[in-house]
């Protein structure tokens, strides 16, 4: 009885020693680049995020390694690596499983890229971010916009979201993420650039709405993952696949979107530039920002870069930010009317917050941001408010 309950108990036990022994051998291979998709999916999505799966599976290299955090509000979430033009394989057999996990947390990215690292060490990584946003603002309840993510109604700031990126590196003894990709909402204003722009060479995201079909990611993947091109190259082209297909959508109402690509090693400068001309202007700036005709992207407090300061700066101090910027910003284009309050032509890639009645609360936390502090904007906003207050 005791030899047949011993070998009852090995063979119990016998997947789990087989299990340690693969991740072990996967922990032993190296990988060239891991592209890691997060999809916090306990939302209106869920049902988007399968066929945004459906279409990755379809586009990727056949040498690339991408993996997919899914979480769809079930009691499981998972991990999966994609393979090529086979989505049952795919989706059959995931690489990790995880119970009651909040997507929302920023502690939860943090373990699902350690997850990934770990098993599957790489030289470098890439990150796709897929959710709901609304760029720099404050998560619920300070706010009711979502700032990155919705698990449910959790969400979290972008500041959070950076130091759980960054303690991710230092764990893996890394410096930078090749890139962070935002399909989310909102998320190309230049405070989510500033806080991200230490953990990464290249952002892509968008000033305005991204619709629910997000990114093509059949083409997305193909140009993502194609290694006959050099990084930059990849990203461009995979920007121009989500301006391409909502072009192509004349026949529908989804035909209106918007995209950039930041070199981050590029942002200090336009912070730099920001700083000495408050430092140096003689402008009043009191009345900055604040009138009843401002136009904003989706009614929120946030309006093209350049609108915004060539209605206050002088035509020397908007050139020099021009120049910043088009270090900064090596892609933008729209699909011709950007939710028809801007044409192409106006737009320069990159959306800023402005004050505007009932926002003034998220004043406190808004000018501790990066952008805020380093460009001294947080000041003149300040000044601003309280002028129009008093």
């Amino acid at each position: 009885m005791k030899k047949l309950s011993t070998f009852l108990i090995l063979l119990l036990i016998s997947p789990l020693l087989f299990s340690c022994q693969q991740e072990d051998h996967e922990a032993s291979i190296k990988l060239k680049e891991a592209i890691i998709v997060y999809m916090c999916a306990d939302n209106n999505l869920k049902e988007v995020a399968d066929l945004n799966i459906e279409d990755m599976v379809e586009g990727i290299d056949p040498d690339a390694d991408v993996f997919v955090y899914l979480d769809q509000g079930e009691k499981n979430s998972y991990i999966y690596k994609l393979v090529p033009d086979n989505l049952d394989a795919t989706r059959g057999n995931p690489v990790a499983t995880f119970e009651n996990l909040d997507s929302g947390c920023e502690s939860t990215v943090a373990k699902i890229i350690d997850h990934v690292l770990t098993h599957y060490p790489s030289e470098t990584i890439g990150l796709v971010l897929w959710s709901h946003g609304s760029g720099w603002m404050a998560p619920a309840p300070s706010y009711t916009n979502k700032s990155f993510g919705d698990d449910n109604g959790n969400d979290m700031s972008i500041k959070d979201l950076t130091v759980a990126l960054k303690s991710v590196l230092s764990r893996h003894n890394k410096t930078l993420y090749e890139y962070i990709l935002f399909d989310a909402c909102l998320m190309g204003d230049i405070e989510v650039i500033s806080e991200l722009k230490d953990i990464c060479n290249y952002i892509a995201a968008s000033t305005d709405l991204i619709l629910e079909d997000g990114y093509p990611y059949n083409q997305f993947m193909k140009a993502i993952t194609n290694k006959n091109d050099d990084l930059e190259t990849r990203l461009v082209k995979a920007c121009e696949t989500y301006i391409h297909y909502y072009i192509n959508q004349e026949k529908t109402s989804k035909q209106f979107g918007t995209l950039s690509l930041y070199k981050t090693s590029e942002v200090d400068r336009l912070i730099q530039t920001m700083n000495h001309i408050i430092s140096t202007s003689y402008m009043n700036y009191n009345n900055l920002f604040y009138n009843g005709e401002i136009e904003f992207f989706n009614h929120t407090p946030f309006k093209d870069f350049m609108k915004t300061v060539e209605a206050h700066f002088t035509e020397a101090e908007c050139t020099k930010l021009k120049q910043s910027i088009s270090q900064m910003v090596i892609y933008t284009k729209n699909v011709d009317i950007l939710l028809g309050r801007s044409k192409a032509e106006d737009h320069c890639g990159i959306s800023m917050f402005i004050p505007y009645h009932y926002f003034y609360y998220d004043l406190e936390y808004y000018t501790t941001g990066v952008w805020a502090e380093q460009s001294r904007y947080g000041v003149i906003l300040r000044n601003s408010i309280n002028h129009n207050i008093n």
